[in-house]
């Protein structure tokens, strides 16, 4: 590898370090409307839809959880429907998330979040 770009790399390697360094120094403020207390969350009345959800807005997805609701938020129409042959709850879960007026609410309600 040329040495002007080795020296590039370790540069945004540093720098990404002081980045992590500096996020990890920041305090988050407190607000009125902050996160619930998620271990008070009851997933017990909820379906597997459902729950995916719940953990999509609380960031509570592993990675393929992640990158799979990535997947279904940007898919058209026909990879739509590829993906719900291999994940029909969670791609119903979000188009009711998405389109039903009340569906999140009531979820919320039922998963004791306030």
């Amino acid at each position: 590898m040329n040495r002007s770009i080795s020296r590039f790399l370790d540069d945004l390697d540093r720098r990404d370090e002081e980045r992590r360094e500096d996020l990890i120094k920041m305090k988050p403020k407190r607000r009125d409307n902050a996160m619930p207390d998620l271990s008070k969350i009851c997933f017990a009345e909820l379906t597997p839809g459902e729950k995916f959800i719940v953990k999509w807005q609380f960031r509570l997805l592993g990675d393929f959880g992640k990158a799979l609701i990535e997947a279904i938020m940007r898919a058209d129409d026909d990879n739509l429907e590829r993906l719900v042959m291999g994940f029909p709850l969670e791609v119903e879960a979000y188009k009711h998330y998405a389109e039903t007026l009340g569906w999140w609410a009531d979820v919320k309600k039922r998963a004791n979040i306030y």
